[in-house]
């Protein structure tokens, strides 16, 4: 880095790539502890590059190394209202809310708010929606994540007017939004939206399972009627089911009673063991007990 800060090099270098030897250079302080360093030549770059979001975040990175993430957090918001269409500024403050105090409250303000500022095209794109559920779900507002679900799938809809599936949301959509509302127990709502993607593609497995699994809250004749659909499985193992059983984790085979395995006992008639008995000490462990002659 330093040869290529060279006059003599310098010259040869587009601005693009003089851009990128910069931010190298701001990493190296960065990742070498040098915070003021970094923060000086930061802010001279800003002066000609202040549309330049990554000089921004390294800003704030070099507070939030030195541990202070509130102070990061503060500093983050400023540059946000100099950058307020920054989409890295805005999830580096969703981030920083999450990391200081796992504070789900704040950073779901803090994105919603972003989001208003967005045409409603752009409010609802799938990343953008999904973040903001999983902190709804974190912060234990699973109601408003299923409200945002449906918003969104009827933006979604219109979008995906005259699609093959035939269903109002594609089908990966569909499927995260129907375990969402499974998990939420919406299981009606779940059920309609398992329904829709069992009429997409009957032969789907996961698809009956989950509709089997929500009808079977409030509706088991239904569920029953469903589970006799379930493809029976393939390729399984033949499994001897007694030789498992007489497999005891964590004791030995001479501690298994030879009664269940349709023979004499181990041991020299061994009485066979009970549920809740314990294992006879052997005559090693009795050894040890014995006083010296």
């Amino acid at each position: 880095i330093k040869s290529a800060n060279t006059k003599a090099l310098g010259v040869k270098f587009l601005s693009s790539q003089k851009r990128i030897i910069s931010m190298n250079e701001l990493l190296l302080q960065l990742y070498q502890n040098k915070f003021a360093a970094c923060r000086d030549t930061a802010q001279q770059l800003l002066k000609n590059q202040s549309d330049n979001d990554a000089l921004y975040l390294i800003l704030a990175a070099t507070t939030h190394r030195q541990k202070k993430t509130a102070k990061a957090l503060q500093e983050l918001k400023e540059f946000a209202a100099v950058r307020p269409d920054s989409i890295a500024i805005q999830f580096a403050i969703v981030q920083l809310e999450l990391i200081n105090g796992q504070d789900y409250t704040a950073a779901i303000e803090s994105l919603t708010r972003f989001l208003k500022t967005l045409p409603e095209k752009e409010q609802h794109r799938p990343g953008y929606v999904a973040l903001l559920v999983w902190l709804y779900d974190q912060a234990g507002l699973g109601e408003k994540g299923v409200d945002l679900l449906s918003e969104a799938g009827a933006v979604w809809a219109k979008d995906n007017k005259g699609s093959e599936s035939g269903t109002a949301l594609p089908l990966t959509l569909l499927r995260q939004t129907a375990a969402f509302k499974l998990r939420s127990h919406r299981y009606k709502d779940a059920a309609k939206d398992y329904e829709e993607l069992v009429r997409a593609d009957p032969s789907d497995p996961a698809s009956i399972a989950g509709l089997i699994m929500a009808y079977s809250e409030f509706e088991p004749t239904l569920a029953e009627k469903y589970g006799a659909s379930l493809p029976e499985m393939k390729n399984v193992m033949a499994l001897d089911v007694e030789a498992l059983e007489r497999v005891v984790p964590g004791l030995k085979r001479e501690y298994v009673s030879a009664e269940n395995t349709g023979g004499a006992t181990l041991g020299g008639g061994r009485r066979p063991l009970g549920p809740g008995s314990r294992p006879r000490r052997t005559g090693a462990r009795r050894l040890r007990k014995r006083q010296p002659l």
